[in-house]
């Protein structure tokens, strides 16, 4: 008899608890905890950026934003000290998007200028010409 009762428990013993863990990664959700708030905060909180690059070709400072899918009354143009913001006004009660360039000091900001065409602004700063000292 003592031989049946350590042949019992000796059958297994961890079977059980093998068949609960089995069970559960059997039947595991589709997505984790951590997947789930990942979605929650992207969908909740992040706003798509839009690409902005900037260039010097002679006597212009050139910034170009990437806007594709984005009417050209969307899209507004501020100047606040020395940067530029670039605002668009979504749809559907979306937050706006928006970003800022600094702009650099020798750049004329009255003389600005910037057009729309295939999804892409750009807005053209005249440069101060160089003023060299004359040394005495």
């Amino acid at each position: 008899m003592e031989g049946d009762n350590q042949k019992r428990y000796s059958d297994k013993p961890l079977d059980g608890p093998m068949k609960l863990i089995n069970e559960f990664f059997e039947r595991h959700p589709k997505q984790s905890i951590f997947d789930s708030m990942d979605d929650f905060f992207r969908k909740t909180f992040i706003m798509p950026a839009f690409r902005i690059y900037t260039e010097e070709k002679g006597d212009t400072f050139i910034i170009y934003a990437e806007l594709p899918g984005v009417e050209k009354e969307a899209i507004r143009l501020k100047l606040s000290g020395d940067d530029l913001i670039i605002s668009v006004k979504q749809k559907e009660n979306a937050p706006d998007r928006s970003r800022t360039v600094r702009l650099p000091s020798y750049v004329i900001k009255r003389n600005m200028k910037a057009s729309f065409q295939n999804g892409l602004l750009t807005v053209r700063l005249p440069k101060q010409k160089e003023e060299w000292i004359e040394i005495e």
